[in-house]
């Protein structure tokens, strides 16, 4: 997931500082395109490069990194949680209800471990 976000990123990169870059589609397909402008002998700017490096290892690796993170332990362990959802009445009306967040337990409770 990685390396489609890297591409994704890349290529945006590429299209907002070097559109010319694109003018090499007719013989490389566009997803691949990043990953072979040294062997078309295309030199972008350095700072498109440092931009493209920065947004992809430095902004989504570590977005990517940490949502598969949390994912992964949702999967495998239950987590503890701290509020759950409850359906209250709004107003007079009988079907006007409203979702509050409710505390599980109160604060001088004692610490919930797995």
């Amino acid at each position: 997931s990685e390396v489609a976000v890297t591409t994704i990123v890349r290529l945006g990169v590429f299209k907002i500082w070097e559109p010319d870059i694109f003018s090499l589609t007719s013989e490389v397909p566009t997803p691949i395109l990043p990953w072979v402008l040294r062997e078309k002998a295309y030199k972008p700017k350095r700072i498109t490069l440092f931009a493209a490096d920065f947004a992809s290892s430095c902004v989504a690796a570590p977005i990517i990194e940490e949502v598969l993170k949390l994912k992964i332990c949702q999967w495998t362990s239950k987590l503890p949680r701290n509020f759950k959802p409850v359906k209250v009445q709004k107003g007079k009306r009988k079907r006007s209800k409203k979702t509050i967040a409710e505390p599980v337990r109160s604060i001088d409770a004692p610490q919930v471990t797995n």
